[in-house]
Parts: C-alpha cells; structure tokens; sequence
C-alpha cells in the first residue's frame, strides 16, 4: 500500500513537472534543437489545456485574494446578453469569421464610480477563436468620458495586453503615428472580472487631437481572405478602390492609385519613412503592413504617412536580416508590401532608416527599461484577472530576449564594413562600406562622411 502511494504521488509531481516544462518550452521558445522539435506538437494540446486553466497551476497568486478591483463596470441587459450569444453562436454555426454585418450598435449602460453613463456598444473582431474560448471584445462610445475615454475599444486580454502598450509607446518614441497607447483595464464580463486593453478608437478625432492633422483621411484595405492560409490578404490588395472608407474625393483616390503603383517622394516623408521602417525592421515582422491590416493617413498637404501599428510581437533576427530584407519574407505575401519595397529603394528614405536604427541603438536601455516598468506597472491585474498570467509572465521573457537581439543585429549591421581614409597629394579620399554616417578627425577639424550618398 506504502509502495503503491509513492508511485502514485511520485507519477502526479513527474506529470506537474512535466506539464510545466512543456508550458515553458512552448511560451519562452528557447533555442533548444530537441524541445524545438517537441513545440509544433505541443501547440496543438496547449489551447485545450488553457481553456481548461491549467496553466494556473503553476501561477499560485491566481488564487490569492488581492485589492485590485474593477475601474467600471459594464451593466447589460438580459436582451444584450441574449443578443452577443446568438450573434456568436450564428457566426460560429455559419462562418469561419465575425462578418461585420452581424455586428450592432446595441445601448447599454457604464457603472463608473457610480456614475450611470449612456453609451453604446458593439462587438469587435473578426476571429472567432476568443468568443468561443469563452471571450469577448468590444468597441464603445459613451456620453461621457470613461477612464478619459469616450470612443475607446475593450480588446479581452486572452489577445492584447501590457505589450500593446509597449508597442505603442515604442512608436511615439519613433515619433510615430500609432495608435493610442491605451491602459490595462478591469471590467466584468461573461460573469466574471477580467482584463482587458482599453484604448481610444483610431479616428479622424484622434487624429486630430494627438498628431494636430486635420482634414486628414485613414486609408485601410476592406477586403480579407477568410481562409486560414492567407488571414489578412486578398486578391483585391492591389485595387486602389478597395477601401474601408464611406466616401472619398476623385482627388484623393487618384492620388492613392499612383502613389501604391508609384510612390514617389514628393508625396511621403522620408524622414518619417525612415523612422517607421527602422521600427518595423526592428521587430522584424510585417503583419501590420499585409493587407487588410496596413493603414495610412493621407493629410491635407497630399503626403502618406504609414501608421504604426504592431500588435503581432518581434521574430527573432539573425545576421543578414536587414542586408536582406527578410522581413517582407516572414509573414503571408500582399501586394501591400509591393509599396514599401518601392520606398524603401530611394536613397534618402535607406539613408534615414539607418539614421534612425542610430538613433534606436542610442534609446536601447530606455526600450529595454521600459519594458520592464511597462509590465511592471500592469502585473498584477494581469495576474489576477488574466486569461493565462503564466503565458504572459513567460512571453515577456522571451519577448524581451528577442528585443536584446535585434538591437544587437542592427548594431552589428551599422558597425559591419571598412573604412578606408587615404591622401592623394592634397587631396583627402574616403571609401567606406559602412551604411551610416562616419565623423572623420583632420587635425583639429572634422567633417561628416556619408558612404550612403557616394
């Protein structure tokens, strides 16, 4: 009987030891050859496992109690609660999406420190997958400010979190145009509390209130492929008329059609263009810029600005990446990024990409510190309200790894080259393989050699 009860708790710490590598190995994905191979298997058990909290298992302050409480509460109906199910349920009997046509504007009511605010609510997303893991996400407007909010979205945490932040927060330090950098919100939903990304809705007020551009237009692509192979590209990328737009000038449609065909200079910034590929190079992803997902904000001086807009996380970097361009290489393929191939050929645009990437590997302890303080300052309702606080926790080391060597890869690729400073009689020659601008010393003088422009 003795020996029986050993094997037996001897079986349940080997299978909770087991069950909380594999956890591990999946979320960090550490570069391990064998547990390498053992992750593609466990990525189809690990959404079962989730779903069924496992995972909390081993995130024991799960079940401690603790004083974080709701910031508002989101009071529906019995016929609101009734409608999002039958609204999930039909998409779920009868497509592989959220078409945008079951989706309605339905009012409702927010508790906000006990306030009674009027607003209104519909749901958002065109995945499935969080709805039926038991999960919901929504887009609001309200009569009065919530959490300084008044048209804002409620993203579940089960797909954004601290990171969306991160990100955000990366881009206006790029003096960027991105999205609101939000906060990290609790509210009740599905019965439960549970955290969720509140930010502002990217519009034409947003616009104007953050950035100062007005009378500008948000040009982004309607139509996406369902299918699981290609999620965010459709044959209809390369159309100009192809928009999620109500109306639109002759003007600024022509305008649109020639600059995707052949985007010339005089309507984008090079100097912004150079900023925003260095970040996204950085990240060394192009999901915000595929398809449906790529957005642009045309301003009343005619130029293209690009929003920046990741939310898919970094893939990790090696050596000849950027040399290569690798990254329009890494994720479905658009006639998207046929545009951002054409910008990023001209001179001055590469020249102030890797004036940015300078200025980049200059921030990188403020980014790394960031980071930390970032997740610092959201973990605890992460902790007690997150749909798997493990993953997040896990995804922040592997994410941050990967952040360390990308910054790394960029400074190997603006260090990487020869230099070579010669005299001919008087004359001072410079040839330099280098990709950025080069301070040479002449005695007490110095001038600024640019190898990029030679």
């Amino acid at each position: 009987m003795k020996t029986w009860f050993i094997r037996f708790i001897a079986a349940i710490l080997f299978s909770y030891i087991s069950l909380g590598l594999s956890f591990y190995a999946y979320y960090v994905q550490p570069s391990i050859p064998l547990i390498n191979t053992f992750i593609p298997y466990f990525s189809v058990l690990e959404p079962h496992l989730a779903a069924y909290k496992f995972q909390n298992l081993y995130t024991i302050e799960k079940f401690l109690d603790n004083s974080t409480r709701s910031d508002f509460l989101l009071d529906f109906s019995k016929a609101d609660l009734k409608y999002k199910d039958s609204v999930v349920n039909l998409a779920v009997s009868d497509n592989l999406i959220l078409e945008d046509r079951l989706k309605r504007w339905r009012k409702f009511k927010i508790i906000d420190d006990s306030n009674e605010i009027r607003a209104e609510f519909k749901l958002h997303g065109s995945s499935l997958y969080p709805y039926t893991m038991g999960y919901e996400s929504f887009t609001i407007k309200s009569d009065m400010p919530v959490n300084g909010r008044v048209k804002f979205k409620l993203i579940t945490g089960l797909e954004m979190d601290f990171n969306n932040i991160f990100y955000n927060y990366c881009g206006r330090l790029m003096n960027l145009i991105t999205e609101d950098t939000g906060d990290i919100v609790v509210t009740n939903s599905m019965g439960d509390y549970r955290d969720f990304f509140q930010y502002s809705v990217f519009d034409e007020d947003y616009l104007e209130q953050e950035f100062d551009l007005y009378n500008a237009k948000i040009l982004r692509r309607l139509t996406f492929n369902s299918g699981r192979s290609n999620w965010h590209s459709s044959m209809l990328d390369g159309v100009s008329y192809n928009l999620d737009l109500d109306s639109i000038s002759k003007k600024s449609l022509n305008l649109w059609n020639t600059f995707l065909s052949s985007p010339e200079d005089t309507h984008f910034d090079p100097t912004y263009m150079g900023r925003f590929f260095a970040l996204l190079q950085l990240y060394n992803f192009p999901h915000q810029i595929v398809g449906n997902n790529d957005k642009w904000v045309l301003s009343q001086d005619s130029l293209f600005y690009p929003v920046f807009r990741e939310e898919a996380g970094p893939y990790k970097m090696t050596a000849g990446d950027i040399e290569n361009n690798e990254i329009f290489y890494n994720y479905y393929n658009s006639e998207s990024l046929d545009t951002y191939k054409k910008i990023l050929v001209s001179l001055d645009v590469f020249k102030n990409r890797n004036l940015a990437f300078k200025h980049l590997i200059e921030m990188q302890d403020l980014i790394l510190n960031s980071y930390d303080s970032i997740y610092n300052l959201h973990k605890e309702k992460h902790k007690s309200f997150g749909p798997n606080y493990l993953k997040t926790s896990l995804d922040k080391q592997r994410i941050k790894s990967i952040l360390k060597n990308n910054l790394e890869i960029v400074k190997n690729y603006l260090d990487s080259g020869y230099t070579i400073i010669i005299y001919d009689g008087d004359v001072l020659r410079i040839k330099s393989s280098r990709k950025n601008t080069i301070r040479v010393g002449i005695g007490s003088d110095f001038i600024n050699f640019d190898p990029i422009m030679e």
